[in-house]
C-alpha cells in the first residue's frame, strides 16, 4: 500500500521542484519545509531535529494512517466518558430530586403534626 501511495504522490520538494522529495520530517517544531529532497537533506535543514524525526516519504502514508486511528480512538473514548459523565449526572439530580421530594414530605410532615398538636392543645384547653 506505501508503495502505491508513493506511485499516486509523486511530491516535489518546494526548495528544489526539480527534485522529488523522499524525505518527511515529522517534528512538531518544525519550521523548514516538512517535505523535502536529498539536496535540503545533503544541506542540513532538519539537522536540528533528532534522527527518528526523519523518515522516507514511503512512509508518511502508514504515519498518516496510524496518527487518524489514534484520533479516532480518542473521539470514541471521549463519547464513551461524555456518556458515563452524563448517566453520573443523571444519577446525581436523581438523588438530589428524591432528597428534596424526602424533605419537602418530612417537612410537610412535621407541619402536620405541629397542627395537630396545636389543634389538641386547643381542645385541651377548650375543655
Amino acid at each position: 500500500m506505501n508503495q502505491k501511495f508513493q506511485q499516486k504522490k509523486d511530491f516535489k520538494c518546494k526548495e528544489h521542484p526539480q527534485e522529488s522529495a523522499i524525505f518527511w520530517c515529522k517534528s512538531a517544531d518544525c519550521h523548514e519545509n516538512r517535505i523535502f529532497c536529498i539536496q535540503c537533506q545533503k544541506l542540513q535543514k532538519h539537522y536540528k531535529h533528532f534522527n527518528e524525526d526523519v523518515d522516507e516519504i514511503n512512509k508518511l502514508n502508514q504515519f498518516l494512517i496510524t496518527k487518524s486511528q489514534n484520533s479516532k480512538d480518542l473521539i470514541k473514548d471521549s463519547k464513551i466518558q461524555l456518556q458515563q459523565t452524563a448517566l453520573s449526572l443523571q444519577y446525581l439530580i436523581s438523588g438530589l430530586q428524591f432528597h428534596s421530594v424526602d424533605w419537602k414530605t418530612k417537612q410537610m410532615n412535621s407541619t402536620l403534626i405541629n397542627n395537630q398538636q396545636h389543634l389538641s392543645l386547643r381542645f385541651y384547653l377548650m375543655r
